[in-house]
C-alpha cells in the first residue's frame, strides 16, 4: 500500500477520500495495480490519442463519361475519372485499380478508359491505395450511354 493511503486510512474521513482521489494521478499504479486511465489507453505525452501511422485516401468523387455517338446495344467506350486526395501523399503518388462488371479492361491508372456492351446498368469499385498500403474504395454504377458520377 502507498504511504498516502496509509496516513489517510489513520486519519479517516476527508483524508481517505482525498487520497482515493489522488491515487494514480501520478501516472504509477494504484494500490491495486490498475493503471491510469492516459497511461492504460496509450496517449502520448498531450494526452491524445497515439497517431494511426498516416492517412487515408480520400475518394471525393467517381465520374463517367460515354463517348460521342454511344448507342444502346452497341459496345462503347467511358472515361472514368477518380478525384481523391491524402493529407500526407502526394496525388501523383496516389495508385488506382478497380473493375466494372461485363465491361474491360480492369481500371489501373486515372483517368481510365473502358468498354461496356450497353445493354444493362453496370455496378463497378474504384480502389485508391497510398504508398504505405492505406486504401479506399467507392462502388458506383454506370447506366448505359450516361454520364455519371458518385456521389451525384
Amino acid at each position: 500500500m502507498c504511504a498516502c493511503c496509509v496516513i489517510a486510512a489513520s486519519c479517516g474521513g476527508d483524508g481517505a477520500r482525498q487520497a482515493d482521489a489522488a491515487a494514480g494521478a501520478d501516472g504509477l499504479p494504484d494500490a491495486a495495480g490498475a493503471q491510469p486511465a492516459d497511461a492504460a489507453a496509450g496517449a502520448d505525452s498531450a494526452g491524445q490519442p497515439d497517431a494511426p501511422g498516416g492517412a487515408t485516401p480520400i475518394i471525393e468523387r467517381v465520374e463517367w463519361v460515354p463517348a460521342a455517338g454511344c448507342r444502346r446495344g452497341v459496345r462503347g467506350r467511358y472515361t472514368i475519372t477518380v478525384t481523391a486526395t491524402d493529407a500526407d501523399t502526394p496525388a501523383a503518388a496516389l495508385t488506382y485499380g478497380g473493375s466494372v462488371s461485363s465491361c474491360f479492361p480492369a481500371i489501373t491508372r486515372n483517368p481510365a478508359e473502358i468498354t461496356c456492351p450497353n445493354v444493362q446498368p453496370y455496378p463497378g469499385v474504384v480502389t485508391v491505395t497510398d504508398p504505405e498500403g492505406h486504401r479506399a474504395s467507392r462502388s458506383f454504377t454506370i447506366e448505359p450511354c450516361r454520364a455519371g458520377s458518385e456521389p451525384p
